[in-house]
C-alpha cells in the first residue's frame, strides 16, 4: 500500500484531507528507497518506527480543520494496515535475525559520544545488535540527516563500516513471520472505495461546473 493510499485512509479516520497526513506516510515508507518488497518494512514499521516519527512531526497533527490528531495514532494505522492489523516491536522484527544480522552489526567503538547515542537506540530498546540496521547503517544515514542535519549525517556516514551497506544487511534479513509480508486486505478495499468515490464526486463537481461555464457563456451572447 503506497504513502497516499495510507494518507487517504487517515483523512477518513480522523478528519482533515489526505494531504494533512501525506508526509506522515511517506517518512514511514522511505525504507522503499532502500529496497522494494516487503522487507522494507522492518526499518520502520513498529514502535521505534512511531517513536521517531513524533520527534520529527511533533506529537500531534494539525488538520486544516485544525484538529489535534495524535501522531502515534496515525502511525498506528498505517501499520495495521500494512501488517494484518499489528503493529510490532522491535523484538517482532529482529529477534529471528539477531544470529546473522547481530554477527554483522556489532556495537561501535571509538566513535564520538553522539553517534554513539544515535547508533544505540534501537539497540537499547531492545537488546538486539540486529535493530542497529536501522541507525548504524545507510538508511541511518538518512533519518540522521532528517533529525540531526547533513554534518551529523556525514559524520556517520564516515564510521559506518563497509559491511553495513544495505544490500548486504537485507541480504542476511529473513521474514519469518506471515504479517511481516501481509496488508490489511479489507482496509485496503476501503480505501480504494473511498478513493473511488472521491474521484466519482470530483468528476461531477467538474461535469456541473462546465454546465455552468456553457449557460454562463450563453446568456453572455444574449446579452451582447
Amino acid at each position: 500500500m503506497n504513502a497516499w493510499k495510507h494518507s487517504v485512509s487517515s483523512a477518513s479516520y480522523f478528519g482533515g484531507v489526505a494531504e494533512d497526513y501525506l508526509e506522515i506516510h511517506r517518512f514511514i515508507d522511505s525504507s522503499k528507497l532502500f529496497i522494494y518488497d516487503a522487507k522494507h518494512r522492518c526499518l520502520l514499521h513498529h514502535l521505534f518506527g512511531m517513536e521517531l516519527c513524533e520527534e520529527i512531526f511533533g506529537m500531534t497533527v494539525t488538520t486544516r480543520q485544525r484538529r489535534q490528531v495524535p501522531t502515534r495514532e496515525v502511525v498506528a494505522q498505517h501499520l495495521r494496515e500494512d501488517l494484518s492489523s499489528r503493529v510490532p516491536t522491535l523484538h517482532d522484527w529482529f529477534t529471528a535475525n539477531e544470529d546473522k544480522l547481530g554477527a554483522i552489526l556489532r556495537l561501535p567503538e571509538n566513535i564520538a559520544e553522539d553517534l554513539e547515542a544515535f547508533v544505540l537506540r534501537p539497540y537499547l530498546r531492545s537488546g538486539l545488535r540486529a535493530s542497529m540496521m536501522i541507525t548504524y547503517s545507510h538508511f541511518g544515514v538518512s533519518i540522521a540527516h532528517r533529525m540531526h542535519g547533513i554534518e551529523f549525517a556525514k559524520r556517520l556516514s564516515g564510521v559506518l563500516p563497509p559491511h553495513h551497506r544495505m544490500h548486504i544487511l537485507f541480504g542476511n534479513l529473513k521474514l519469518t513471520q506471515k504479517w511481516q509480508s501481509t496488508i490489511d486486505h479489507n482496509a485496503l478495499h476501503r480505501i480504494n472505495q473511498q478513493i473511488d468515490k472521491e474521484t466519482s464526486h470530483a468528476g461531477e463537481i467538474t461535469d456541473v461546473q462546465g454546465e455552468e461555464d456553457v449557460w454562463s457563456s450563453r446568456g453572455r451572447r444574449k446579452s451582447g
